[in-house]
Order: structure tokens, then C-alpha cells, then sequence
């Protein structure tokens, strides 16, 4: 999910099931899980994770592909399962990522997933952030146009998009003139 959306660890541990359009292909982004250690802090049923705002404090719709909505589809049902074997401690929160008892699950325990994945496939170590940034350099690096990135990502600004891939559109245009010269300037058999 992380790099299919693009979106952040805590939009993804944010996203609740109300948010998620299975006839439109749609998931809404408007949410955000953060986790605390501040005892005054009020949190989702005691644990260390609380709600607020998306970053850009504005809700985004992302299209997804069918093949994602199969695997929400999957998911929906083994979470099922796991509400039936947790009975009544089951917490109905409608998140879409939980623990075994229905609590959403902290965003940091995305990186620990990760870590113990790179280290189980011996590969090196992955970070949440490192998907969405290989999303959209691979967007760029395809031709999608800077405001749809920067609009799948959820950056207030297109600047800020501009910013952090300055390196990935220069090699963008790089090729976008190797494109062009092969249209109008090279001769073809």
C-alpha cells in the first residue's frame, strides 16, 4: 500500500475502511496516525497512537488499480477472520490496518515490518518514506507531470514535489530531449 498510494506510514496505519471505495477505486486520505509517549496526550484506547490531520491538512482521493482492490479485498477478509478469533476483545475502530484486536496498529511498527522483512529476504534495509519516494520518481521518470505527483503524494505545494525530485525531473528532461530530438531531428529508416 505504501508504495502503490504513495502516501505517508501514517496515512496508510490512518486509513480507515469508510474511506475506501470499492465500486469508485477510490481511497480517501484524511487522516493520520501519530504515535506519543506523553501520558497527557489523549489516544486511541490507551494505546500510544493518536488521530490528527494528514500533513497537508487537506483530504486527498487516490485512485487505486483493481489488483489493489483485490488485495483490500483479501485483506477485509482475513481481518474478519481475526475479529471472530478475538471475540469480544475485538475493538471496532474501523481502521483498515490493525492489531490482532482490532487496535489500529502504530505507524513505527511499519519499520520494524520492514526491517525484520529486508533481514529475512536478506536485503537491505527498507524504509517506509524510501517507497513513496521510489513511486514518484518512477512517476516522473515515466512522464506523469509534476501537479499529478505532487498531487498523489499530498504536498500543499507543487514546489515542495519540485524540491525533493529536482534530481529525478532533470534526468527526466534529460530523456524528454532525447525524445524530442529523435521525433524531429534524427532521420528514421
Amino acid at each position: 500500500m505504501l508504495i502503490i498510494t504513495g502516501c505517508r506510514r501514517g496515512e496508510i496505519a490512518g486509513l480507515k475502511w469508510s474511506k475506501v471505495d470499492f465500486k469508485k477505486k477510490i481511497l480517501t486520505i484524511d487522516n493520520n496516525l501519530l504515535s506519543t509517549h506523553d501520558k497527557n496526550k489523549p489516544t486511541i484506547e490507551g494505546t500510544r497512537v493518536y488521530e490528527d490531520t494528514t500533513k497537508g491538512k487537506q483530504a486527498r482521493h487516490i485512485k487505486i488499480s483493481n489488483e489493489t482492490v483485490a488485495v483490500l479485498k483479501e485483506w477485509e477478509m482475513h481481518q474478519k477472520e481475526m475479529k471472530t478469533s478475538a471475540g469480544s476483545h475485538w475493538k471496532e475502530l474501523d481502521f483498515v490496518f490493525t492489531r490482532e484486536d482490532g487496535l489500529p496498529i502504530c505507524p513505527g511498527s511499519v519499520n520494524i515490518f520492514l526491517r525484520k522483512f529486508s533481514e529475512r529476504y536478506n536485503l537491505p534495509h527498507i524504509k517506509p518514506h524510501k517507497l513513496r519516494h521510489t513511486l514518484a520518481s518512477n512517476l516522473i521518470n515515466q512522464g506523469v507531470d509534476i501537479v499529478t505527483v505532487s498531487n498523489r503524494l499530498g504536498h500543499a505545494q507543487t514546489s515542495t514535489t519540485l524540491n525533493v525530485y529536482s534530481h529525478v525531473v532533470n534526468k527526466a528532461d534529460e530523456k524528454l530531449a532525447e525524445q524530442a530530438a529523435d521525433m524531429f531531428l534524427r532521420k528514421k529508416d
